[in-house]
């Protein structure tokens, strides 16, 4: 807990932030969605209002169709794991297997690539894409997170879906390993593989930093074969390769000469490399 010598934490600090919180909640759905800014408002409040209106934005979003982790269910779902974490309530368990209901029902095989998939309809476009931010990679992390709360036989599949989607879709070169923004048409002026967070390794090596390793052989081989750069540290064989492969793959897309923010730019991409 940050000192009381930080402005932020002084009273005069909580209330500027708390009127801050309160002038922009009820337009939130103007930017990315509300859940994010009712979850800090609960943590600086704990009030029964902020929690209150906190589950009914995370159970109005469920049927989104969007059906990705920015506007739709996978993202907003993991404000229910955080509460549930912070506070022990099981209401917050059944809200969010309400949403892991929901992503499991649309996670059908693909007519574009051997595995399962969900489909988005995004932006006027109805594609099937793979990133941390739009895709696969996001809605999976979702599940993955919260792993421990599905049943046993739920949590197997789930690691072997995932497996065989990163199998089915990657893109392998002689030292690196990437995944394209998504399998089937691409929308248009997207057709460039990225190393970024939003598309590309650095959010597919952060988003599936909960499979075990070990779970499949094939997909730890395939990861180590991305293991040629030199000078990165000793780590496990899965953290070695994954962190391996957005590094050596930025070196040859111009896409990684962007600004340094977390979705398309290198502090996307440096986390991946701090994954274990």
């Amino acid at each position: 807990m940050p000192n009381a010598t930080n402005r932020f934490w002084t009273q005069s600090g909580m209330r500027r932030a708390l009127a801050a919180i309160e002038a922009i909640v009820d337009d939130a759905q103007k930017v990315l969605g509300e859940v994010a800014i009712l979850a800090v408002r609960w943590r600086l409040t704990k009030s029964r209002d902020a929690a209150e209106r906190l589950h009914r934005a995370i159970e109005r979003n469920i049927p989104n169709p969007v059906n990705e982790a920015l506007w739709a269910a996978p993202g907003t779902m993991l404000g229910a794991l955080h509460m549930l974490e912070w506070t022990g309530d099981e209401e917050w368990e059944k809200l969010y297997l309400a949403n892991v209901e929901q992503l499991w029902s649309t996670w059908l095989p693909s007519a574009n690539a051997p595995c399962r998939l969900w489909t988005q309809d995004l932006y006027g476009d109805v594609v099937q894409l793979l990133g941390a931010a739009h895709g696969f990679a996001g809605n999976a992390y979702a599940m993955l997170r919260g792993a421990r709360l599905l049943s046993s036989e739920r949590r197997e599949a789930l690691y072997d879906r995932c497996v065989e989607t990163l199998l089915a879709t990657a893109v392998l070169e002689a030292d690196g390993a990437n995944w394209p923004p998504g399998v089937g048409p691409p929308r248009a002026g997207r057709e460039k593989m990225l190393v970024q967070w939003c598309h590309g390794a650095p959010g597919i090596v952060t988003a599936m930093a909960d499979i075990p390793v070990g779970r499949s052989p094939a997909l730890d081989g395939m990861l180590q074969q991305a293991v040629t750069s030199p000078g990165l540290p000793d780590r496990s064989p899965r953290g070695t390769a994954c962190a391996t492969a957005p590094r050596a793959m930025a070196t040859r897309f111009s896409s990684c000469t962007s600004a340094p923010a977390t979705s398309c730019g290198s502090k996307g991409r440096a986390r991946s490399l701090c994954t274990p």
